[in-house]
């Protein structure tokens, strides 16, 4: 197919048809066919926020309704709102996790994701001793309660204490 052809193809086709099925029948890839419409300036038009004959299709529950269905937003192009009544009114259920808290709980240390690989680390495990909450000590491993240890810190206060003698008596050694 030559390029004048492809072109008008594109032009004509592209806000309608869909795209897989656009840049098969052309032979080219989906990538491609994006480049090419950007450059010819076609957008592909959003079917969920077009009102045909008083209904509109919700971009939730995929239904077309009566424009009276939804609510007025002075955001959006037309004034109404993406979502239905019926559909904004559901909120999303979230989603539970069952956990069996009363062997072990992880801590996370931070609140959000490692920035640097993307990847949520668990730190400083709780474990329950005789319905107490207690960790082990990274640096003596002995388990203790969780009062013996600061806030987010994996090492009791008494091993904190002593490294933090140790270094006050090199600092003042030499």
């Amino acid at each position: 197919m030559d390029k004048k052809t492809m072109n008008d193809e594109i032009i004509k086709c592209y806000e309608t048809e869909d795209i897989t099925a656009l840049a098969k029948r052309l032979g080219i890839t989906v990538v491609n066919l994006r480049k090419k419409a950007s450059r010819l300036g076609v957008k592909k038009s959003t079917i969920s926020n077009k009102i045909v004959d008083n209904k509109k299709r919700c971009a939730c529950c995929g239904e077309w309704l009566d424009i009276n269905n939804f609510n007025k937003d002075k955001y959006q192009p037309n004034g109404l709102d993406y979502y239905c009544k019926s559909c904004r009114k559901t909120k999303p259920q979230p989603v539970k996790k069952t956990v069996n808290k009363s062997v072990t709980k992880t801590v996370n240390k931070s609140k959000s994701n490692s920035v640097r690989l993307n990847v949520n680390h668990k730190r400083l495990q709780t474990i329950i001793v005789d319905g107490v909450e207690s960790r082990i000590c990274k640096k003596c491993t002995n388990t203790k309660p969780l009062t013996d240890f600061y806030e987010g810190k994996g090492v009791c206060k008494a091993c904190i204490l002593q490294a933090k003698r140790e270094r006050l008596k090199a600092q003042k050694r030499g």
